[in-house]
């Protein structure tokens, strides 16, 4: 009896010291779980607070067109307020360029700007603020905040390079910069194309010899329009224009295709081609016409005989043909017969339009 009862007392020694083991255990294992849940939480959130120190995000869109281009610069705040945004850069270009910044936000506009010439190019600081301090800007998409728009007379490589630590987008929550990307922004800028209208007239066979000249831009179910451009003979004879100003003046719509036609004091007028425009506005001038322009219309009175090559044109430069060798000048009225522009009106000048006179009657386009 005594026995069993030493085996039942070791037993509970046993069974209790062995409970003990597994509840030191188990604290152990709650205990060690405790801690690294507290580790990832404080990770987590270190992690996350690093990831919310720069949520906002500049991208751009750039357009070049020959000599010019266009740089829009996008803001993304993934939701999260902006109360101003700052940002300093350096336009650096390996020629000289013309610059034009200008704000594109309706909620964001542009208070501050300053500007210095560096020996690369400009370096420029913007401060960019809400209309309303007390309404922060926030946006979910890209939206355009400023447009840059440069242009250059010379082919040109550029680069937009940021000064990371003094471009900022804080909010008054922190003052941690909230701007997380700065986009690179490079590309070239070609040499401006040549613009001219050129034909070639009868008669002239030698450089510089000066016309004035009327233009026509004809437009499918529109009026005409006109206007006088200055041509000027090159190195073979070809007349050509290069100050296109007057033709930017006219209406010209986008969505035409005009008919070019010019008409000097003394020729039949003429089809050169065909003239775009471009969504910018800006006409394509780079007309050539190779066949020459016939000489010979004198008379453009009454109406009907404006355009007209005929008898009574002859008629006209035979009556003034009364010497063998004349000055053409414009105080005694020869100078218009003069067709070859040699300054003498004689045999060349009747030859040159008696050898046009192939039917009874030319009419020009």
């Amino acid at each position: 009896m005594l026995y069993l009862k030493r085996i039942w007392s070791n037993m509970g020694y046993l069974l209790f010291t062995f409970g003990g083991l597994i509840i030191l255990v188990s604290l152990i294992v709650l205990l060690t779980q405790s801690l690294q849940t507290q580790t990832q939480d404080v990770r987590s959130k270190a992690a996350s607070e690093n990831q919310a120190d720069q949520v906002i995000t500049l991208s751009y869109s750039l357009n070049t067109k020959s000599n010019q281009a266009e740089v829009i610069f996008l803001l993304d705040t993934h939701n999260q307020e902006v109360d101003g945004l700052q940002l300093v850069f350096e336009l650096q270009a390996k020629n000289k360029f013309n610059l034009d910044v200008r704000d594109l936000s309706q909620a964001l506009k542009l208070k501050h700007k300053e500007k210095k010439v560096t020996n690369q190019g400009e370096k420029l600081g913007l401060i960019l603020l809400p209309n309303s301090p007390e309404k922060p800007f926030k946006t979910n998409m890209a939206v355009p905040i400023l447009k840059l728009k440069i242009s250059s007379t010379d082919k040109n490589q550029v680069e937009i390079s940021w000064d990371k630590e003094r471009s900022l987008a804080l909010n008054r929550q922190t003052t941690k910069n909230l701007l997380a990307e700065l986009p690179s922004v490079r590309f070239e800028l070609a040499p401006p194309q040549a613009q001219f209208i050129s034909f070639y007239l009868q008669g002239v066979t030698r450089p510089n010899i000066s016309q004035k000249t009327q233009v026509y831009l004809v437009a499918k179910d529109q009026e005409p329009l006109k206007t006088e451009l200055e041509f000027v003979s090159q190195a073979d004879g070809l007349m050509q224009a290069t100050d296109l100003k007057p033709l930017e003046k006219l209406s010209l719509d986008t969505t035409q295709t005009y008919q070019v036609l010019v008409k000097t004091p003394v020729s039949l007028r003429a089809d050169v081609g065909q003239l775009k425009i471009d969504l910018s506005g800006q006409p394509n001038f780079s007309l050539t016409r190779q066949t020459p322009v016939i000489v010979g219309d004198f008379v453009t009175q009454p109406e009907r005989e404006w355009n007209r090559f005929n008898l009574n044109d002859i008629s006209a430069i035979l009556a003034k043909y009364t010497q063998l060798t004349q000055p053409a000048t414009a105080s005694n009225g020869l100078a218009r017969f003069d067709v070859n522009f040699d300054q003498v009106l004689d045999i060349r000048d009747v030859t040159l339009v008696l050898k046009n006179h192939t039917q009874l009657e030319t009419l020009g386009d």
